[in-house]
């Protein structure tokens, strides 16, 4: 079966509709909870009397500074904000979707791969939280475009500098996680020469400082004082005891921990709406996982691309261990989670189509631009 060109624009099409009515759902959280949104949006008392260039800066008031000129100069309102955040969440899922197709080949996908891609896509989670104000969007589709030319081996353009640079002044955490990932592949890949082994190192080693600088500051631990770190952590871990969705972090061990990051709630809480429709979702992604986890296993040696898979992997576990450091509720999990496991889930959607389809994975070159 071929996979026609127009049957993309068709689905991404009714993605981006499906997409765009969890801005009314956003919207309409936003509205009856309360969240960061508003004080992203400029709609709290302790944001007003201030000028431009106070948010010039990174982390939280990255995302003011940005914000500022639409809502101080050009007056949108709070709604037309969450469609502006909603249509930059949705090209985010453009970029997963592309990454996914040249990470499976489009010429050559099998037609159950196409529907279990379809299905991941429509996933709830993500949506939700990419189509609302705040940083979600912004580093989601940074973070696709980022993997996306890194797929295609493309580091010097423009596209791949700019989406470093905006998760690196965003959320300096997450830039660190990926330099450190990248580090460690770096270090154990054998396609690269010792030579540019050295080089690259010492950059990344720059980056790591730099990025785990602005960290500190950010989380107010200031300076590089482990046993400060450690209390600090402890605080934060605890600060989510009188949340609802509080999870016991400190005392778990690393596996559970990461299994309760990306896998909970899992068919717990079956009174609440919320929680059915998460362990759903999370019941599904287990099995997608499981299931492309074994064919990885099987398929090791026809994968083309084997440091990029790697580097996705090491991502999502370095990623979930360092966030379950400092947070302790399912609400955060959900909302921290969307900024690794799409790319995880369509790495291994791609791994599947090889062991089940036996079709090689390979650059498609239509969808190289």
């Amino acid at each position: 079966m071929k996979f026609k060109r127009d049957q993309h624009f068709y689905f991404l099409l009714f993605l981006g509709i499906y997409h765009l009515c969890f801005v009314f759902l956003s919207y309409d959280y936003a509205i009856k909870n309360g969240g960061d949104a508003f004080g992203y949006w400029f709609q709290t008392d302790s944001m007003q009397h201030k000028s431009w260039f106070d948010f010039f800066g990174y982390g939280t008031d990255a995302v003011l500074f940005l914000n500022y000129p639409l809502v101080n100069w050009f007056s949108i309102s709070f709604f037309w904000g969450f469609f502006i955040y909603g249509i930059i969440g949705f090209l985010g899922f453009i970029q997963l979707y592309r990454l996914a197709l040249v990470m499976i080949n489009a010429a050559v996908l099998a037609s159950y791969t196409k529907y279990l891609l379809y299905a991941f896509l429509l996933l709830p989670n993500t949506h939700f939280w990419t189509a609302m104000i705040g940083k979600e969007a912004l580093v989601f589709t940074a973070l696709a475009t980022l993997f996306l030319k890194a797929y295609q081996q493309k580091y010097t353009s423009i596209l791949f500098i700019l989406s470093f640079l905006l998760i690196f002044i965003v959320r300096p955490h997450v830039a660190f996680m990926l330099v450190l990932t990248f580090g460690i592949v770096l270090l154990f890949s054998s396609k690269v020469t010792l030579k540019n082994k050295i080089i690259t190192l010492a950059t990344t080693l720059l980056l790591l400082s730099v990025s785990f600088y602005m960290f500190l500051q950010l989380s107010e631990i200031k300076r590089l004082d482990w046993s400060r770190i450690q209390r600090f952590n402890l605080g934060s871990l605890r600060s989510f005891e009188g949340s609802g969705s509080f999870v016991p972090m400190e005392t778990y061990s690393f596996p559970v921990k990461l299994f309760t990051f990306y896998f909970r709630p899992f068919l717990e809480n079956t009174n609440n709406w919320h929680y059915i429709v998460m362990s759903t979702e999370n019941l599904i992604t287990m099995v997608l996982i499981i299931a492309g986890t074994f064919a990885f296993s099987k398929s090791r040696n026809t994968i083309r691309n084997y440091d990029f898979i790697i580097f996705i992997f090491l991502f999502c576990v370095i990623a979930g261990l360092l966030f379950t450091q400092r947070y302790a509720g399912l609400g955060i999990f959900a909302r921290t989670k969307i900024m690794m496991l799409p790319f995880l889930g369509v790495t291994f959607i791609s791994i599947i189509n090889i062991y089940w389809g036996k079709y090689p994975m390979r650059l498609q070159k239509s969808y190289k631009k």
